[in-house]
């Protein structure tokens, strides 16, 4: 005589089942293979849309979700003794999956906490579509699913594991759309007056481009840097720049500002203007001019493509982009003990 299962089964007359044996099921089996599959291969691959790979993850851990938490309170019901029929235990988890997939897409506080714990996800109304796997897996669950083997409680803890690790990792993000860029060709410090000079296009979009300098004393004595004049020539039009930063004084530690330029850059990449110039005219000291004059080229790499160079000087950030000239450029000097 058999053992009594320590759960509640709706058919008494079924096999029962050992707590976890669901996820060595066929069904729960497909669904962890096709979720690994699809965010850890095909995603990112192109040998499938990009919008079909978003949905197969969807469907898969929709169905996969609620069979896991299933079977980790089954457990858990069986260690405590407390009896719990399948029929509530698979409704309350298909339940808990829907109300948690939906707010994980519609809500973006909840979305930003849990990107916290399973990797970023996107806000994405029509990934909605997948919700009625929760249903049909707590369907699936009350029917008590049979194996043709008894699995060892060794195949269980380790399918457990899986699922969990599967539904809890998302891809990681293996590229980011990559959008045409103006780029420097010459990229590279140069000395101009008093001062070592790096020029990069640090922002470029529909509306414009700006471009960041990395600026640093090159010997001694002061070094006062102004930007008196600054141009873009893209294949026979001229853009003054919308701004000019403020003078800087400069010293031996490196030193950011920003000269921004405003025109339609989308109308101008739609005509097929590809080769630009960039001129910035550079006062020292008040008295010394210097140009820097260097090329540009309008690229468009590959698509959905992104390999940051640790090489390439980053954008600084607003904080170390002098714009006021009241404000203080570096804190006052301690005065000399009498």
């Amino acid at each position: 005589m058999r053992a009594p299962r320590c759960c509640f089964a709706v058919n008494p007359e079924r096999l029962p089942l050992r707590p976890g044996s669901e996820l060595l099921h066929p069904w729960a089996l497909g669904a962890l293979g096709l979720l690994v599959l699809n965010d850890h291969m095909l995603k990112g691959a192109g040998v499938l849309p990009g919008w079909l790979t978003g949905k197969l993850s969807d469907f898969a851990g929709v169905f996969l979700l609620p069979v896991l938490l299933f079977v980790s309170l089954d457990t858990l019901s069986c260690l405590t003794g407390r009896r719990i029929t399948r029929l509530s235990l698979a409704c309350s988890c298909a339940l808990f999956t829907g109300v948690l997939f939906t707010l994980l897409k519609l809500d973006p506080g909840v979305n930003a906490w849990a990107a916290r714990f399973i990797g970023q996800t996107r806000l994405d109304p029509s990934d909605l579509m997948a919700l009625p796997m929760a249903p049909l897996a707590a369907r699936w669950l009350v029917r008590e699913p049979q194996l043709s083997w008894a699995p060892g409680r060794g195949f269980r803890t380790l399918a457990g594991v899986l699922a969990a690790l599967a539904c809890a990792a998302t891809s990681a993000p293996m590229a980011t759309r990559n959008y045409p860029n103006w780029k420097v060709e010459s990229l590279g410090a140069r000395q101009l007056g008093c001062a070592r000079v790096e020029a990069w296009v640090s922002k470029s979009g529909k509306e414009g481009a700006g471009v960041s300098l990395r600026v640093r004393q090159a010997g001694p004595g002061p070094c006062r840097l102004e930007v008196a004049a600054a141009k873009l020539e893209i294949e026979g039009t001229e853009f003054a720049a919308s701004a000019l930063p403020a003078p800087l004084e400069l010293d031996l530690s490196d030193r950011f500002t920003y000269v921004p330029f405003v025109f339609d850059n989308e109308a101008l990449w739609n005509a097929g203007k590809r080769r630009g110039t960039l001129t910035l005219s550079l006062r020292f000291n008040g008295s010394t001019h210097e140009t820097l004059k260097v090329s540009l080229n309008h690229e468009f790499g590959p698509p959905h493509v992104y390999r940051r160079d640790p090489n390439q000087p980053q954008p600084p950030s607003p904080g170390l982009v002098v714009a006021d000239p009241s404000v203080p450029l570096r804190p006052p000097a301690p005065e000399a003990a009498e």
